[in-house]
């Protein structure tokens, strides 16, 4: 019976999930606007190569990132 009830409860809170990350779900990509990253520590550097850290190497890493990105032709492509 309890395994029951467990199952029950634990498909309603899935069902809930999904029905709630729809509602908010992005209407899709736009390019602009503002980008908000929040990190736990304040970064000293956004240079990677002047100091390693995770606080450094997540916004480092995309402030370096390559511009391109090449398709399975490795014909490149605008990132």
């Amino acid at each position: 019976m309890i395994k029951k009830l467990v199952a029950a409860s634990s498909a309603a809170a899935l069902a809930l999930t999904f029905q709630v990350g729809a509602a908010f779900a992005d209407d899709g990509a736009k390019r602009g606007g503002t980008l908000i990253w929040a990190v736990q520590n304040t970064p000293r550097h956004l240079n990677p190569a002047v100091q390693s850290g995770i606080a450094t190497g997540e916004p480092g890493n995309q402030l370096f990132a390559a511009p391109l990105r090449y398709d399975e032709d490795w014909t490149p492509q605008p990132y």
